[in-house]
């Protein structure tokens, strides 16, 4: 735990040696703390009288931090975790919280939210107007079914892998000398990859995804950051001009009337 330790007394000395007393919010990334600045200021302008918002490089670490500092707030991406590993991890860490949306980016996905948040002179330069926007949105989205149907299942194959001892308990010196065991172990992992079960699972749960309105597949689904640097932004880009994606990221942050599905964080907050 050197590295976390290290990285607490860095928050300390860079964000609280001159103001000890403020709550502290750790997120996960420089994204993370670009966009929710955004929204914390246009919620409440005065939001930094009483909170520091510090990064902590990615998700483990912020688990890891709570655990280490129990007076501190984490907030993270929701992902594809279920919401069994969600109240465990919640259950953990009682000050943690989670992004109500698969990922920060997931705030830019939405045609109608990102609709709100362009310039009129913008909006103008879109033909057919918002319909004509959103029909673009659901025509991709239909490409991305599979995809967020795949991730789902198979991203969390390799803790389970692990949960498992894979492959550690195998490199045992003690271990491999029962034939028997090892047998146990290696049918015990093939279980969890047994491609058959994986791809009905696959199937569950791209027909989940598919009874879902637009905006729960773009918004909790559907990758939030990979959609967005995969369409959106290019999609933006052949309408307004070329713009760096970090900074049209910003921009839209900026002008984005701040989501009602936010308020429970708020709550958490005291803003």
């Amino acid at each position: 735990m050197a590295k976390i330790d290290k990285l607490i007394q860095d928050i300390k000395d860079r964000d609280l040696a001159a103001f000890p007393d403020k709550r502290v919010l750790v997120v996960e990334g420089v994204d993370d703390i670009a966009a929710f600045r955004q929204l914390l200021t246009k919620h409440n302008p005065s939001w930094e009288q009483q909170w520091v918002l510090v990064k902590a490089n990615k998700k483990q670490n912020v688990l890891d931090i709570l655990a280490l500092e129990n007076t501190w707030y984490g907030l993270i991406d929701r992902d594809e975790w279920s919401e069994d590993k969600i109240m465990q991890l919640e259950q953990e860490h009682p000050r943690l919280m989670f992004l109500p949306r698969f990922c920060i980016e997931s705030y830019l996905v939405n045609p109608s939210e990102i609709w709100q948040a362009l310039q009129p002179k913008h909006q103008a330069r879109i033909e057919g107007g918002e319909p004509a926007f959103t029909s673009l949105f659901v025509q991709e989205a239909q490409r991305w079914l599979n995809h967020s149907a795949i991730w789902y299942v198979v991203n969390p194959l390799w803790e389970r892998l692990r949960t498992a001892g894979f492959n550690s308990v195998l490199l045992d010196v003690d271990t491999v000398q029962q034939d028997e065991e090892v047998e146990r172990i290696l049918r015990s992992w093939g279980a969890l990859i047994n491609p058959e079960n994986l791809a009905q699972e696959i199937q569950r749960r791209k027909a989940q995804v598919e009874s879902l309105s637009l905006s729960e597949q773009l918004t909790i689904c559907i990758h939030g950051k990979l959609f967005f640097e995969k369409f959106v932004d290019p999609l933006l880009t052949s309408f307004l001009g070329q713009r760096g994606r970090e900074q049209r990221q910003k921009d839209l942050f900026k002008t984005l009337p701040v989501p009602n599905d936010l308020s429970p964080i708020w709550v958490r907050m005291g803003l």
